[in-house]
């Protein structure tokens, strides 16, 4: 019984004199869902941006064994005309956390431009804690991500107002539309974004989801 009581004050000593300890981080990979159908649109903040975004999970593939999503890029203007911006390949998963495997620009050619990732950059590890960052060198290019920590992230899709993870990806190469800030929800995934090269603040206006 003594020796107990003695351990216990020598870690409560330990601890007294500023030893860090080590806390679980945050699961980044469960707010940013690529599960079933998935369909997400947003609107500027900005009253003069004519047009919506919508962003739609139109395929999914198996690489080394985790589903790789293709998430379509589409502007949609006031009389309902689309154009195509792009594609980006997304995984998100327990183990590896949330990884970009490529991105496909159909602006400057309509047939698209495809840019490989190998290594996929990491948006997210598996857990972070708020200040936390992961880089990846790959594709030319040198990518580092920060989880900046939660705050409020109110939408215009959802009367609750929801927590989210902020995190910041930034890019040495510059004109890629998935470099910028995102907030992130529990099991909605993206509640605000605001990319480098789209600018703007673009808030979520409608979610469609469902089982495939």
């Amino acid at each position: 019984m003594r020796q107990m009581v003695a351990l216990a004050l020598a870690l409560s000593t330990v601890g007294c004199a500023g030893q860090k300890f080590a806390y679980p981080g945050e699961k980044l990979w469960e707010r940013y869902p690529l599960d079933g159908q998935r369909m997400w649109e947003y609107v500027n903040e900005d009253p003069t941006v004519e047009y919506s975004l919508r962003i739609d999970k139109s395929s999914s593939t198996l690489v080394d064994g985790k589903e790789v999503a293709t998430l379509t890029h589409t502007a949609v203007d006031s009389e309902g005309g689309e154009t195509l911006l792009h594609e980006l390949d997304w995984s998100t998963d327990a183990d590896d956390g949330i990884e970009l495997w490529s991105w496909t620009d159909f602006t400057a050619d309509s047939a698209g431009v495809t840019v490989d990732f190998d290594p996929p950059i990491q948006m997210a590890a598996r857990e972070m804690n708020a200040g936390d960052s992961v880089s990846t060198t790959t594709g030319g290019g040198d990518y580092t991500s920060q989880y900046l920590g939660l705050g409020d992230c109110p939408n215009n899709w959802s009367n609750d107002t929801w927590e989210c993870a902020q995190v910041e990806l930034t890019s040495s190469v510059g004109g890629e539309p998935f470099t910028g800030v995102y907030w992130i929800a529990m099991s909605y995934g993206t509640s605000w974004m605001e990319p480098v090269e789209v600018g703007g603040k673009w808030v979520l206006s409608n979610a469609v989801f469902g089982s495939e």
